[in-house]
């Protein structure tokens, strides 16, 4: 699902980025906003290396390939990144899970980039330059055990990203969602949900006094099919049921808020999303 966004083009699951019939790898909107000479960045409660981030700067056949895509990450331009997933740029000789003995933290640095492995960290420096802030192994703790909200992160990326001289682009995703959807676990849900929210209201926020950011929330799917099944209007008291635990082909909702929102309106599927992207970006821009 992820790559139709990040792409314009649906492939075969578990494929990230890739054609699913020749395998060639099939330009993301983050490579085009690079060749445009605009900003980007990507802000994740997952390893960066995940399916979804992966799908907007990386190329593999098989989305469990996280160890090269850690290393098609450092190739790429991408501004910044803030997330989980130390374990896939560092050797086991330091704790990581690398066999090939290399450092990408080490490179990332040496191509210009600044490294934080805390929230804290990042939080005190007020990043000037590009940046990579890993804070765990692999996912970031869930919402209910970490001090920062994903509106941490998602303020502090747009504070340094709207700074960029010609625009823009980045990806949040509020990762552990899915995760409690397989889990069918409605406390975490919920509390996921809710931090996700808090990153929507940040770039809601930001979206209203900057006039010139669309800001788009949809997801690539859905996961446990869920249903209310009980609970009060004011939603402080809701009773969930699940009828699976895994993907469904259930509808999911996309909104949109800002220059060209219209766009994005109505019923469509979801290399659409990806396409039309393209085409704000540019416009002669051909599938």
């Amino acid at each position: 699902g992820a790559t139709a966004i990040a792409t314009g083009y649906r492939t075969n699951n578990r494929t990230i980025s890739e054609d699913p019939w020749s395998d060639k790898p099939l330009t993301t909107i983050f490579e085009l906003a690079e060749k445009l000479n605009k900003a980007s960045g990507i802000v994740v409660t997952s390893s960066i290396t995940h399916a979804t981030p992966a799908a907007f700067v990386a190329h593999v056949k098989n989305r469990n390939d996280e160890f090269d895509i850690a290393e098609q990450e450092t190739e790429r331009k991408t501004d910044l990144f803030i997330g989980g997933g130390i374990k896939f740029f560092t050797p086991k000789s330091v704790g990581g899970g690398r066999d090939d003995g290399v450092n990408l933290i080490s490179k990332v640095k040496s191509n210009g980039y600044d490294y934080y492995s805390s929230y804290e960290k990042l939080k005190n420096s007020k990043p000037g330059k590009k940046f990579y802030a890993l804070f765990d192994k692999e996912r970031l703790p869930k919402a209910t055990e970490r001090n920062y909200t994903l509106s941490d992160l998602t303020k502090i990326a747009l504070d340094y990203l709207s700074k960029q001289p010609n625009g823009f682009i980045l990806m949040i995703e509020g990762s552990q969602v899915d995760w409690a959807g397989h889990q069918n676990d409605q406390a975490y849900l919920l509390s996921e949900m809710a931090d996700f929210n808090t990153a929507i209201n940040a770039a809601l926020d930001f979206g209203e006094k900057n006039k010139e950011t669309l800001v788009i929330v949809t997801a690539d799917h859905e996961t446990g099919g869920m249903s209310i099944i009980d609970g009060n209007l004011d939603g402080s008291d809701l009773k969930l049921d699940f009828s699976t635990k895994h993907h469904t082909a259930d509808m999911v909702p996309i909104f949109a808020k800002g220059p060209g929102e219209k766009e994005f309106s109505g019923i469509m599927d979801n290399y659409m999303i990806g396409r039309k992207l393209f085409w704000m970006l540019d416009s002669n821009y051909s599938f």
